[in-house]
């Protein structure tokens, strides 16, 4: 590949790991608008199974001949994209958009930093510790009594938790991509993501409200905006990009997640909230970054 090839393989990877950043944040905050008919857990369902019927019907995976470490990567990306996207649903129903992806983004990063076992890796971690205490509005300056009563401490483990299963996310996706061709790897994770969302079924009050058209329209674009488009997306970009850019381009998912729940819900947030999070994204740019180097 020439210079010149690499230089356009590399912006083209940049702007569809962009994209996908932007699909999959508007698609969480669409997907709000349905839990009040089949709650979060609910919402995830319809996300996992109709991205897998897209996926099963454009990409038409083969099942057979899988070898044993194929089939073992793929239900590892399966279960940490279930329990990645479960999580943060849950935390989406208690805490703003913004503040849910930078608690999540904290996985990646602590990964980083422990494998990094660098002075400037625990630095850094400081630094979005800072950030991650004025998202929290847990300080006595900025909001008033608003700002320091917090966020709910449920929906922030939850985002935490997220964000453990992001780090696995990365990980297995890594492992998928060099053992299926193209996009196959995704697919066949989507399924096993679904087996694996499939018995909480049992939490759904209204098991009818699946059949509402408008439900079901809603569910296809969350399901086409956050998985099957973005997922799809970042296959074909991981391909492009050193893996330290990559990594680094992940860290904006807090951004587009403020940007996403200030357009379609309504929530703004503060300038100080604004300087946490951009503690926490330079943090896990630069820790990312550093580690996949």
């Amino acid at each position: 590949m020439t210079h010149e090839q690499g230089t356009r393989a590399q912006a083209s990877g940049l702007a569809l790991v962009i994209l996908s950043q932007l699909s999959m944040q508007f698609g969480a905050g669409i997907a709000t608008f349905l839990f009040p008919h089949v709650g979060a857990t609910g919402t995830v369902m319809l996300r996992l199974f109709m991205s897998t019927a897209v996926l099963f019907v454009v990409l038409r995976p083969r099942l057979r001949g899988l070898s044993r470490k194929a089939l073992l990567a793929a239900a590892g990306l399966g279960v940490a994209l279930a329990s990645m996207n479960t999580l943060i649903y849950l935390a989406f129903d208690r805490i703003p958009l913004g503040a849910a992806v930078t608690f999540e983004m904290l996985g990646p990063l602590m990964l980083a930093v422990v494998l990094s076992r660098k002075l400037s890796s625990w630095l850094l971690a400081l630094v979005a510790g800072v950030g991650v205490w004025l998202v929290s509005g847990a300080f006595p300056f900025g909001q008033g009594a608003e700002g320091a009563a917090g966020l709910d401490p449920l929906g922030v483990a939850l985002a935490l938790l997220a964000g453990a299963s992001w780090a696995g996310y990365i990980v297995f996706t890594r492992a998928t991509v060099s053992l299926f061709r193209g996009a196959e790897g995704l697919a066949v994770a989507m399924l096993f993501a679904s087996v694996c969302i499939a018995p909480f079924m049992v939490t759904v009050d209204d098991l009818s409200a699946f059949l509402n058209p408008t439900v079901l329209l809603l569910g296809l674009v969350v399901a086409l905006l956050s998985s099957a488009l973005p997922y799809g997306i970042e296959q074909l970009a991981i391909r492009r990009l050193p893996t330290s850019l990559f990594a680094m381009l992940m860290s904006l998912s807090p951004v587009m997640a403020t940007l996403a729940g200030f357009v379609l819900l309504g929530q703004s947030m503060s300038l100080v909230e604004l300087a946490g999070i951009t503690c926490v994204v330079t943090a896990t740019a630069v820790a990312l970054r550093g580690q996949a180097r």
